[in-house]
């Protein structure tokens, strides 16, 4: 008798204790908005974050990084959802030449954007909208249309915290739309992929953004991961992480601090170059994560799984696995590996852009799609159309190049013309 009634009174010191601090908040920030759309949403199940950043230099894969671990999270029963912030000042990427950003990739509501989103799309089997890719030209529209009709109450528009908070509203209003092809249901996780490098004047606004969107929640509900960079020389096949730590030093000096670090190279890092790295980076070394160059994306499920980077994100933000189907990845990446052994069909590609292959992101996976489903080893030929443009007629070597264009022709299975922009 005399324990459980130390034990009510001290359930009642508790609620008290609640009751405190909750007449506190709401004295200094003040009541939560009950008009706001989301919020049963949100108070139904709690959102987790999962935010990408890129440091050292662009085009380290992050967009592919977090593809992958979409898809373990999806083995693992979780659903999921993702945003592509670009810090570029376009509104969107349907007005961008592919020689600057590759395809522009378009979405089932008629969204003109980034190629990642496609990426996203493919192979986590989702139907994203255009609110998805988060750009400065949408960021900045937004806060002068709320300037105009007066919604900062006369106050001096600042990019904190005015421009922070939009960017944190459109991150928190996109994550709860639904995006699962077979449901209406509300994502576990939000994938988040910061576009750009670490150091870029136009990138800091997000990364401060981000900051305090995790520092307004608890830590379980965001994780950061780093992509850097590790080179090899050469000649002497020795691993720098010079790059590695100064891209660190980047963004710890934001007030952004990874959990785990994934560390691009060409080979596999010895545990020397990981112990180096996380020593600088301040992390467990159980937190820095290899990714090294491979010939199929679809062994890249498999290299991050091997070193549990899913496992250790959803210990980070107290996520049960509901499932664990692996089998499906490991099946997909033996299938395609036997595609060595078949059949090889030729594809030339003519177009403008064959320079840049990013131009037709979308087009080769297809191809490469429909080559795993007919069982045949695919050699793309990209063919420059250009030279056959009234302008370049005089140009040297001409004809030399359009001959070998018809030879390379002639060796070819079957013709893709993609489509082009304005006359071409």
């Amino acid at each position: 008798m005399e324990e459980n009634k130390n034990n009510n009174e001290n359930m009642d010191l508790n609620n008290k204790i609640k009751q405190i601090l909750q007449e506190e908040k709401e004295r200094v920030f003040g009541k939560e908005d009950e008009s706001d759309p989301y919020k049963k949403v949100k108070d139904d199940r709690k959102m987790k974050y999962i935010i990408f950043c890129g440091s050292t230099m662009s085009g380290l894969g992050k967009g592919s990084t977090m593809s992958a671990l979409g898809f373990l999270l999806q083995c693992c029963g979780l659903k999921v959802t993702c945003i592509k912030i670009d810090p570029y000042l376009n509104s969107d990427a349907g007005t961008m030449s592919p020689f600057e950003h590759g395809e522009v990739f378009v979405l089932d509501d008629g969204g003109e954007t980034d190629l990642d989103l496609g990426n996203y799309e493919r192979t986590l089997k989702l139907r994203l909208t255009k609110n998805h890719n988060i750009t400065s030209g949408k960021v900045l529209s937004g806060v002068i249309n709320d300037e105009r009709k007066g919604n900062y109450l006369g106050k001096t528009v600042q990019m904190v915290p005015h421009v922070t908070n939009k960017i944190k509203n459109l991150i928190l209003e996109t994550a709860f739309i639904p995006v699962q092809k077979e449901n209406d249901d509300i994502a576990d996780v939000c994938l988040i992929e910061i576009g750009g490098t670490v150091g870029d004047l136009e990138s800091s606004i997000y990364l401060e953004a981000i900051r305090q969107f995790m520092h307004e929640r608890d830590s379980s509900d965001c994780a950061l991961v780093g992509i850097t960079y590790v080179p090899t020389i050469p000649k002497t096949n020795e691993l720098k992480t010079k790059p590695a730590q100064h891209g660190i030093k980047e963004l710890k000096s934001l007030g952004v601090f990874p959990n785990i670090l994934v560390c691009r190279s060409s080979n596999k890092l010895d545990n020397d170059t990981i112990k180096k790295i996380a020593f600088f980076a301040d992390l467990p070394l159980l937190s820095i994560i290899s990714c090294y160059d491979i010939d199929c994306y679809w062994d890249l499920p498999l290299v991050l799984a091997g070193q549990n980077f899913h496992l250790k994100l959803l210990d980070h933000l107290k996520l049960e696995v509901k499932q664990y189907q692996m089998h499906k990845v490991i099946g997909l990446s033996e299938h395609i590996r036997d595609l060595q052994k078949a059949t090889e069909v030729r594809i030339a590609i003519c177009g403008k852009y064959t320079k840049m292959s990013d131009a037709y992101y979308s087009l080769t996976k297809s191809i490469f799609d429909a080559s795993i489903n007919a069982y045949r080893k695919i050699k793309l030929e990209w063919l420059d159309c250009t030279i056959f443009e009234d302008d370049l007629q005089n140009e040297p070597k001409t004809e030399e190049k359009k001959a070998e264009f018809w030879k390379t022709l002639e060796k070819c299975h079957g013709i893709i013309v993609p489509g082009g922009i304005i006359n071409n």
